[in-house]
């Protein structure tokens, strides 16, 4: 997982990360009070 932009340090209202799965990999189950999700998928 890269953190590519940082609320905290790049002062904007939204994180982005890029993650790299092995072949068959997926996320595990998470919850957000509140989120915006975005997947670019090769």
């Amino acid at each position: 997982l890269a953190i590519v932009f940082d609320p905290t340090t790049d002062d904007i209202s939204f994180t982005f990360c890029v993650e790299i799965f092995d072949v068959g990999g997926k996320t595990p189950p998470n919850r957000h009070q509140f989120a915006a999700e975005m997947f670019f998928i090769l």
